[in-house]
């Protein structure tokens, strides 16, 4: 596989769906086997959500929030949802609180909507988020809508 670097390759290989089975791959620089990683992996499911630029400006004032006004309030939450092929889903939560800023999670439901696991809270909601349950990696990539030129 090319890449840009050693971590974009690492990357690559990590978020890949084209992984079915465990395994264990030594990614290394073309011609230097002695600088390189080991990583195991398990199975993944990937999924992208563009969130689109108003939303994620709505997100991010929640996240940054300085005075009560600004606040998102404890009965508001913003969430977005990813469907696995597998009929899985994880939500992508920005949760609100009633004297500070907001705060964020993912969870995962099974086909019943059934809660399975979650995240820890984080104060970010763009980027990655991974969830493992019954020895497979559910994986959503959030990215934040350009604005156009």
């Amino acid at each position: 596989m090319r890449a840009a670097s050693l971590k974009n390759a690492v990357r690559k290989l990590r978020y890949s769906e084209l992984i079915q089975l465990p395994a264990k791959y030594h990614v290394y620089e073309t011609g230097n086997h002695s600088n390189g990683v080991l990583i195991t992996l398990i199975p993944a499911f990937v999924k992208y959500l563009q969130i689109p630029k108003s939303k994620a400006e709505t997100i991010s004032g929640y996240l940054h929030a300085k005075t009560a006004e600004q606040f998102q309030g404890e009965d508001y939450t913003i969430s977005n949802t990813v469907v696995f092929q597998d009929g899985m889903q994880m939500d992508i939560k920005c949760c609100g609180a009633k004297d500070e800023c907001s705060w964020t999670e993912a969870v995962l439901f099974d086909k019943n909507g059934c809660e399975v696991c979650c995240s820890e809270v984080s104060d970010r909601y763009n980027g990655t988020w991974e969830l493992e349950y019954q020895k497979r990696r559910y994986v959503a990539i959030v990215r934040f809508g350009r604005e156009r030129n």
